[in-house]
This record gives C-alpha cells, sequence and structure tokens, in this order.
C-alpha cells in the first residue's frame, strides 16, 4: 500500500513540476499578468495570471514532492530517510535559486522589452514629425507650380483666343467665297445636267429631212411620183393634203393618210419601226390619237399582242415597251 502511494505522489509531483515549468515558459513568451485557463484545474479555478498559476504550480510541486518524501520516509531507515530529505532540501534550495535566476531573467528581459517600446514609440513619433514636415514641404511646393502651371496656361489660352479670332474672321471670308463657289458650281450642275438630258434624249427614227423612201411602205415607184409633185422629203409629205397626193400619184387617200400617221409617229423620239407596228394594231396611227392616250391603259392593250409577239418569235422578250417607254412617248406625242 506505501509502495502505491510512493508512486502516485511521485506522479503528482511530475505533473506539477512541468506545470511549473510551463509556467516558467509562459512567464518568457506572455507577461506575468497575462490570464490563461489552465488544462486540468481551469473549470474550478476560471481564469489565472501567468505569476498566480506559476506558483500555484511551483506550490504543488513542493507539496507533493513532500508527501513524496513522506511517504518514502515511512519506508526508510531513520538515517537514510534524514539523508534523503537533507538531499530534498538541498535540491530545493537549487530549485528556488534557479527560481531566483529565472525571475531575475525574466525582470531583465521585461526591463528589455520597456526599452524597446520606449525607443520604438520615440522612433515613430519622429518620423511622424518628419513626415509632417515633408509633407508640408510638398504642398508648398506643389501649390507654387500649380500657381507657375495655371499663369502659364493662362497666357497660352490667351494667345489662342487671339489666334481662334483671327481664324474666325479668315474662316468667315473663306465661307463666303467657297459658299459663292458652290452656288456656281451647283449652277454649273444644272447646266451640265440639262445638257445631258438633252444629250441623252432619245432621237426619232426620221426626220422633217428624212428621204421619202425611208417611210415604212413608200417604195421607189412612189417616191418618184410624189418627188414629181413637189413632196420631196418626211416633211413635205406630213404638210401636204392627202387628197391632193392621192389624186396626183394615182394611190388610195387613205393609203396616204396611213403613210402620212406612219411618218408623224416615226418622228417621235424613242419608237422604233416595231413600235409604230404595234401601234398601228391598236388603231393608233397618228401622233394626235397617242397624245390622247393613257400610259397604264395603253399599256394594257399592248400587253396582251406583246405576249403574242414574243410567242411567234416577232420579238425579244427584252425589246417589250415598259410603262416609262409608253409615258414616254405619249408625252412627246403632246410636247
Amino acid at each position: 500500500m506505501k509502495g502505491t502511494t510512493f508512486w502516485i505522489m511521485g506522479f503528482f509531483s511530475f505533473l506539477a513540476g512541468l506545470n511549473a515549468v510551463n509556467g516558467i515558459f509562459m512567464w518568457v513568451q506572455r507577461s506575468p499578468e497575462s490570464i490563461i485557463t489552465p488544462y486540468l484545474i481551469g473549470d474550478v479555478t476560471g481564469g489565472l495570471s501567468v505569476a498566480t498559476y506559476l506558483w500555484i504550480s511551483i506550490l504543488a510541486t513542493f507539496i507533493f514532492l513532500g508527501l513524496t518524501m513522506t511517504s518514502i520516509a515511512g519506508k526508510l531507515p531513520d538515517s537514510t530517510l534524514v539523508e534523503n530529505v537533507m538531499e530534498k532540501v538541498n535540491g530545493l534550495q537549487s530549485d528556488q535559486e534557479v527560481i531566483e535566476k529565472i525571475r531575475a531573467r525574466l525582470m531583465i528581459i521585461d526591463a528589455t522589452q520597456n526599452e524597446i517600446r520606449r525607443d520604438f514609440s520615440e522612433s515613430f513619433t519622429a518620423q511622424k514629425e518628419n513626415g509632417k514636415m515633408i509633407r508640408g514641404d510638398l504642398l508648398t511646393k506643389f501649390d507654387k507650380q500649380l500657381a507657375y502651371l495655371n499663369e502659364k496656361m493662362t497666357k497660352q489660352l490667351r494667345k489662342v483666343e487671339k489666334t481662334v479670332q483671327k481664324t474666325d474672321q479668315t474662316s468667315q471670308k473663306r465661307i463666303t467665297a467657297i459658299t459663292k463657289q458652290m452656288k456656281e458650281v451647283a449652277d454649273l450642275k444644272l447646266h451640265v445636267e440639262n445638257l445631258e438630258k438633252e444629250l441623252m434624249r432619245p432621237k426619232p427614227r426620221l426626220t422633217s429631212q428624212s428621204d421619202l423612201k425611208e417611210v415604212k411602205g413608200i417604195g421607189t415607184h412612189l417616191a418618184t411620183n410624189m418627188k414629181g409633185i413637189g413632196v420631196t422629203n418626211v416633211g413635205e409629205l406630213i404638210l401636204t393634203d392627202p387628197r391632193t397626193i392621192a389624186e396626183k400619184t394615182n394611190t388610195s387617200q387613205k393609203t396616204i393618210e396611213r403613210l402620212q400617221g406612219r411618218a408623224q409617229l416615226s418622228m417621235l423620239p424613242g419608237l422604233k419601226e416595231k413600235d409604230v407596228a404595234l401601234l398601228e394594231e391598236l388603231d393608233i396611227t397618228t401622233r394626235k390619237q397617242l397624245a390622247d392616250q393613257d400610259s397604264i391603259e395603253l399599256g394594257m392593250k399592248m400587253n396582251g399582242i406583246l405576249k403574242t409577239h414574243v410567242e411567234q418569235g416577232k420579238i425579244a422578250e427584252t425589246e417589250k415597251p415598259t410603262i416609262e417607254d409608253i409615258d414616254s412617248w405619249i408625252k412627246c406625242a403632246k410636247s
């Protein structure tokens, strides 16, 4: 039983010694006033300062060592017990010396830390003051530079304003000259367009000076007879009374009227020989009759005949007159 008690007391003495060593390390690493919660007894004691935890650990170590010594003393002879006690006392004195040395060391460390904190605070304060001075100098230099730049930009802006005013006056003169030139160009363009229209206007197939034989239906014999009575060209054919020509050339009046109408239609710009024949199929044989037509209605009438002519191969699909062509014929006939 005494042996078991000895081992139990020895184990608790070891644990208390470890706590004491742990307390010394925390003393070194933290400040003595730091609050910690011990692992085994924290639920009972709550938070403790490092100093309190250290002294409790040392006291517990001494207590458990004493109990251990007591259990040993009860088992050993008296002389041995006294020697062992003396040895323990000497050991405790050595431990006390070690603790005193550690405490002295800790005080030195605390003093060093306080000195470092003081030096750092003084250094930080000095740097802060230097920073304020540097900042003030920089702001002063910046304000001077800004004022200089502002003055320089103001001078430049004044020069630019004067230049812009001169440029505006010159530009106004140029704008007036350009406007005048643009008007002249517009007038010239309009004149050119009119000339293009004149040049691009389709030419009539016949003119008043064309030979009689160029009218379809007038052969050499009839042309000779007409020239014999003074009708020598297309203009004279159209302006001569058809009855006179018929009597003097032994030709029917109806035939002469049909030839005169064909000549009139052939003198209209854009009308081809096939177009004249197409109009004659619709009983439009004179310029007056063509002028009285509506372009849409006439186009509808011509469309049926044109389909038949295309199918028969008389004309190609591309040769069919458009509504624009028909409208142009009618306008020319009216003019």
